[in-house]
């Protein structure tokens, strides 16, 4: 049995952003490469295929990639965060130069199916439970790996 599959463009693919301790130009420089990992295994798609590669070269010119940058605060982290923008055209030529695969923008939707067991209790967590710890954990994950998900 089939069942039809549908995809969705992630928009955010070549941006992310990281807790950072201060605004001087030497810690955005630093987080600037940790920023390059996240969207690099959006990008990508797998970590492992990362893993693969010696991508110091490609870290260490980091800087050359953003487009923009800015800092946010967190109402639920006490520290602000560095978001940082890459120029598309511009990694993708890199990261295919260095033989990586890209995996492209239009994504397969993912239903998540979430259910919490309290006891003698179940509950099926769906968008109305966006504050619940799982949800924002699963969220997050998809979010990292640049996967569309929608909770039923």
């Amino acid at each position: 049995m089939g069942t039809t599959s549908f995809a969705a463009e992630v928009t955010d693919l070549y941006q992310s952003r990281t807790v950072i301790s201060s605004q001087n130009e030497a810690e955005r420089q630093r987080a600037t490469a940790t920023i390059l990992q996240q969207v690099l295994i959006k990008v990508v798609g797998k970590q492992s295929t990362l893993a693969k590669k010696d991508l110091s070269g490609l870290l260490e010119q980091a800087d050359q990639f953003v487009t923009h940058y800015a800092y946010e605060r967190d109402p639920t982290l006490a520290n602000q965060q560095l978001r940082l923008t890459f120029n598309e055209e511009a990694l993708n030529q890199a990261i295919s130069s260095m033989g990586l695969p890209i995996w492209h923008k239009s994504r397969p939707e993912s239903v998540v199916w979430l259910v919490i067991n309290n006891g003698n209790s179940q509950k099926v967590l769906g968008a109305e439970d966006e504050n619940a710890a799982a949800y924002q954990a699963v969220q997050k994950a998809a979010q990292q790996l640049g996967l569309p998900v929608f909770f039923r």
